[in-house]
């Protein structure tokens, strides 16, 4: 019986570099379609990092500048002798305190 086994060695040369680079072609099309995936991925991490988070932070930030101007407000009540200017003061006290409302709600 004659066994005839096919090696890689008896290709001729072309045929071995075409197959390296089919091969070669076949890793690069697998690269990169995993980097477009990943990169979605990460596309999509970052639009809900940048549209819900900053969002947020800017709630928090209006929450934080109302208990301050109220802080102020409070302060000055304190601190005025007339009534208009009282009456001024509280109106904007009771503003910042709606403005924190809203923002925490």
């Amino acid at each position: 019986m004659f066994e005839h086994t096919m090696k890689l060695s008896n290709l001729r040369i072309g045929v071995r570099l075409a197959a390296a680079f089919a091969a070669l072609l076949v890793f690069l099309a697998a690269s990169t379609t995993l980097g477009i995936a990943r990169m979605a991925g990460i596309q999509d991490y970052l639009h809900n990092v940048s549209e819900e988070h900053n969002a947020q932070i800017d709630l928090v930030t209006g929450m934080r500048t109302a208990v301050l101007e109220s802080a102020i407000g409070h302060r000055n009540l304190v601190l005025l002798q007339e009534a208009a200017a009282v009456q001024a003061e509280v109106e904007r006290v009771q503003g910042q305190e709606a403005l924190f409302k809203r923002a925490h709600e």
